[in-house]
């Protein structure tokens, strides 16, 4: 990109559901926060599930949105929505990287993306559920299709290169905010 260009990043907050906060939407409120008040330009997308149009603190009340129909049905579902359908519109709506904050994310596509994985729960906690199960073969081709893996702690990074080390030399720690903690206790 050009000095200064507006850079276009999507952020996939396909995984939010209204009602009890979780330390997943604790930690997208406070990056796009930081990201809200940091200088440059930018044109941040927010990618959305119909019920969770609205979400967000006030200062991304101006950031444009989308909603993607019919992610609002069992996660199974959702998932493989966000595994095929988001590398369409992704391309569709020139986005220069999309960023996956909660777990998974596209699986195949041209436009570079970026994948948080917050610890390796859905296997070791959630390994015997259906929805674990579906996640132990959802983050693993998101991490494989990634530009860049997210891990928020030395731990997660440790623990998630453990289960594929391949993905060790494509992951950074990139800790939750200061203020994250207090707001998530």
């Amino acid at each position: 990109e050009r000095r200064g260009a507006t850079v276009r990043v999507g952020f996939n907050l396909l995984y939010l559901n209204p009602g009890p906060v979780t330390g997943t939407e604790v930690y997208a409120t406070w990056l796009l926060r930081a990201i809200a008040a940091a200088p440059g330009p930018r044109e941040p997308l927010l990618i959305l599930r119909p019920s969770s149009r609205d979400w967000g603190p006030p200062e991304l009340a101006a950031w444009p949105r989308v909603t993607v129909p019919g992610t609002h049905v069992h996660p199974a579902a959702r998932v493989a929505l966000e595994a095929s359908v988001l590398p369409v519109l992704a391309r569709r709506w020139r986005l220069a990287v999309l960023h996956s904050l909660g777990y998974p994310g596209p699986w195949w596509g041209r436009t570079p993306s970026v994948v948080t994985v917050h610890d390796t729960n859905y296997a070791d906690v959630l390994g015997g559920t259906l929805k674990g199960r579906l996640l132990a073969q959802a983050v693993p081709r998101a991490m494989a299709h990634a530009r860049a893996v997210i891990a928020v702690s030395h731990f997660a990074r440790e623990a998630l290169g453990r289960r594929r080390p391949w993905v060790r030399p494509r992951t950074v720690v990139i800790p939750h905010g200061p203020g994250a903690v207090e707001e998530a206790g």
